[in-house]
């Protein structure tokens, strides 16, 4: 059971509460300023007051390095530097009030939700944003807003996923902004988002409902309900299948998301209403709960079974895995079975060299493990009429081999049972031939020694009563026809048990995963080749033919790559997901995410010289243009603000001018027209409204053309 310990209580309501730099905990309350916790010794180890960090925050959020601290308050954006425990910069956000914060997983960048419903990004370092990464609501309603908002954020890699008013979730890549998906199921409102992987998404809803998104194939998703009436977390537990579910009571309840059934609706009840939980990376649970109470809870955790199996306790592992199953088929479960096999196999080894007494050895550790105590019994059992086992295989009885094998089961972990199995799979593709030889009585009497054995009799009957179907079965496997075999097991299921047929099932299989191998590392002749022996397979019909659409973008990818086309590269990527899975790219998407950070530098510096030469041709990138676009808005941006600084103000007009003739007006300059209307004095003779430019017609201006024929 879980084990639960309460290590402080805050003097006010807890605001926050996170984990940073792996070893520490660190909360805020409304009143008491920032207090961070040693997450081992679960003592305070450092407080923080600061006149900013007040009860008037409306946002604050802590760096997973644990470096800073990002808040809001009114309309300004306060990073505080936690090492000094001073404000490193106070961003104004221009009318925009923050009601949510979060630092991305690299501690780069902030991302702000604001009470106008919009997802701004800043950068650590810099006084400006980004980027605006969506709006909320996704679709414009008819009549005006009373009340907007961004309700949840949540963060795989570079993709961030986000949900507000109107309840669409949005998705997209931070570096990118290609194939942004828009999920838009629910109006409910949504403060719960968590990737479960790279390719789905759980939404939490304030109708208490789950919805699984997968973002391989949107078209695709799963709706649970849980026993909440809305849901504030989802946290996902060592167990894959598992969840975590935080809702609108005082206990967390564990969803099987594969199953979809509530495994625990009730796994722990803490007495109050929950605030936050956030996991430990040892698997522990930090806790939040609004009354202010912090706990710490240790769930029966990956960390410990990792502990166990590296200082070789497996037996007290096994232990562990039989009471909780939230820990049974993860990854540390597989490898704690695949060292009890090792053992296992150490044992029946040392039983074949008649030394007992070392087979007990390997197995002592597992003696009183219930899951393992009955298998280890019947071995030893077994064993004892292994040398009989052994006589009967030399003498060729292989009927009776079989028999004392369903008596004694571990017999079949040995060798010898491997070569029983061998033996009869031989004599069968024999018999076979002799069937359709028409050798009947020849195949009747080699497969006579089986036919004693009941889970060989049915098929030894197919084989000998030889049917039609069953003759047109054989002939199609040994031609290879598989058509016709297709059609033929669809007849009847007791064709699947035959040998020839589960070895070519297997040699199939195995065709299959050398295919996409090929493909992800680009060996596309390979792959070709593996496929063709695939290609008369209706019941592979339609993954034949996505593997080799795949093979085809490929070669394209390659081609592209080849004469040094990167645009063209980037499209397709854009175009045909799967490239990103395979290495090249990967690669390419490596390198785009570096060429956005100097980018970045270069925008931030008011260079935008130095963006249009780094991005080259890419600065037309269709796919990519949003993020392109807002590069060099920023870049403007940066420049306006330094001329104003500069009180330099003819030449900031200029570029006011220069920014509405490529852009447009859009929120961001309006801002800036205004601060420089009140800083110069001089009044902007604009003619230009709001909506007369599209956002995107920066991308035909001679600000890019004649960048691109010069």
């Amino acid at each position: 059971m879980p084990k639960i310990k309460e290590f402080a209580k805050a003097r006010s309501a807890i605001t926050a509460i996170e984990i940073i730099a792996d070893d520490f905990v660190a909360i805020s309350s409304k009143y008491h300023g920032i207090k961070v916790f040693d997450a081992k010794t679960l003592e305070s180890v450092r407080s923080i007051f600061h006149d900013s960090i007040n009860s008037q925050l409306s946002a604050i959020a802590f760096s997973p390095d644990g470096e800073h601290i990002a808040f809001s308050q009114l309309h300004a954006l306060l990073i505080f530097h936690m090492p000094t425990k001073r404000i490193a910069e106070t961003i104004h956000t221009h009318g925009e009030e923050i009601t949510l914060l979060a630092f991305d997983p690299s501690s780069t960048y902030i991302i702000a939700g604001t009470k106008n419903g919009r997802v701004l990004q800043y950068k650590l370092g810099a006084t400006l944003p980004l980027s605006r990464l969506c709006s909320f609501p996704h679709e414009r309603p008819r009549s005006k807003i009373k009340e907007n908002y961004v309700s949840a954020l949540a963060f795989h890699g570079s993709k961030i996923a986000c949900s507000g008013l109107g309840g669409a979730v949005v998705v997209m890549d931070l570096f990118s902004h290609a194939n942004k998906a828009v999920f838009n199921l629910s109006s409910w409102r949504k403060d719960a988002l968590c990737f479960v992987d790279k390719n789905r998404l759980l939404c939490g809803g304030n109708d208490g409902t789950l919805q699984l998104y997968s973002l391989k194939d949107r078209r695709q998703h799963k709706s649970m309900l849980t026993p909440f009436s809305f849901i504030k977390q989802i946290l996902l537990m060592p167990n894959p299948n598992y969840i975590m579910v935080v809702g609108d009571a005082s206990y967390v309840s564990i969803i099987d998301i594969v199953k979809q059934k509530i495994v625990h609706a009730k796994y722990i009840d803490f007495g109050s209403d929950i605030e936050k939980i956030v996991i430990h990376s040892d698997g522990s649970l930090f806790i939040a709960l609004s009354s202010a109470t912090l706990l710490h809870v240790e769930l029966p955790s990956i960390h410990k079974l990792k502990s166990l199996i590296l200082h070789n306790q497996l037996d007290e592992a096994f232990m562990l895995v039989a009471r909780e199953p939230m820990i049974q088929n993860s990854p540390e479960h597989i490898l704690l079975e695949q060292k009890y096999d090792y053992f296992y196999q150490e044992a029946i080894a040392a039983l074949l060299n008649q030394k007992p007494e070392l087979a007990k050895q390997h197995l002592a550790m597992f003696q009183e493990v219930p899951q393992k105590k009955e298998q280890i019994r019947e071995l030893f059992k077994s064993f004892g009429h292994y040398s009989h086992f052994h006589s009967l295989f030399l003498e060729k009885r292989f009927g009776l081999c079989y028999a004392i094998v369903k008596k004694y089961p571990a017999l079949k972990h040995t060798p010898l049972f491997k070569k029983l199995e061998k033996q009869f799979k031989e004599t069968f593709a024999f018999a076979q031939k002799q069937i359709l030889l028409g050798r009947d009585d020849v195949a009747k009497s080699i497969l006579g020694e089986y036919m004693t054995v009941e889970l060989k009799r049915p098929i030894l009957n197919l084989l000998l009563k030889h049917n039609k179907e069953f003759l047109e079965f054989l002939k199609a496997i040994e031609q290879r026809d598989y058509k016709r075999i297709y059609q033929l097991v669809k007849t009847n299921e007791l064709f699947e048990q035959i040998p020839t047929y589960i070895a070519l099932s297997q040699e199939i299989e195995s065709l299959i995963t050398e295919v996409k191998h090929s493909i992800k590392i680009g060996d596309i002749a390979h792959a070709k080749e593996s496929l063709d022996k695939l290609q008369t397979m209706p019941q592979l019909a339609q993954k034949v033919e996505r593997l080799q659409f795949e093979c085809n973008n490929v070669l394209k990818l390659q081609k592209a790559y080849g004469e040094k086309n990167i645009k063209r590269c980037y499209e397709l990527i854009d175009s045909y997901r799967c490239l990103g899975n395979m290495e090249l790219g990967a690669t390419l998407e490596d390198e785009w995410r570096d060429l956005v950070k100097q980018c970045e530098i270069y925008a931030l510096e008011g260079n935008v010289r130095s963006i249009k030469a780094s991005l080259g041709e890419l600065i037309r990138l269709e796919s990519r243009k949003e993020k392109v676009g807002t590069l060099l808005r920023l870049s403007f941006h940066t420049k306006i603000r330094q001329l104003m600084q500069h009180k330099s103000y003819k030449k900031c007009e200029s570029i006011i001018y220069s920014y509405i003739d490529i852009f447009g007006i859009d929120s961001e300059i309006r801002h800036f027209m205004q601060e420089f209307e009140s800083l110069s004095k001089r009044e902007l003779a604009i003619t230009q409204k709001a909506g007369d430019i599209k956002r995107d017609a920066w991308l035909d201006s001679p600000f890019i053309t004649s960048h691109l024929s010069s």
